[in-house]
């Protein structure tokens, strides 16, 4: 999904510049960034070009009713986010 917002942003912006030539690249980038509505979420850039980011899932597998043969039935339950605004928060 990153992939998909960094592409779409560079072509929208790429089109923005040649439409608005007194723009340069990197102004072409942010205008069009900014409050981008992406495949991750809202994308906005910081002052130095940054994006916050969605953040991820930290989680942990585990394993139940396992039977004779060793086999048993997997999870993966998200019980942390982290992002670079909130940090790591234990999910509830």
């Amino acid at each position: 999904m990153e992939a998909v917002d960094a592409t779409t942003i560079m072509m929208f912006a790429a089109f923005t510049q040649l439409a608005t030539p007194q723009l340069t690249p990197s102004m072409a980038i942010a205008a069009t960034g900014n409050g981008w509505d992406g495949a991750t979420g809202p994308v906005t850039f910081q002052a130095n070009g940054d994006t916050l980011g969605q953040g991820y899932c930290i989680g942990q597998f585990s394993v139940t009713d396992v039977g004779a043969d060793g086999e048993g039935t997997v999870a993966y339950d998200c019980v942390y986010d982290w992002s670079f605004d909130n940090g790591l928060v234990a999910r509830t």
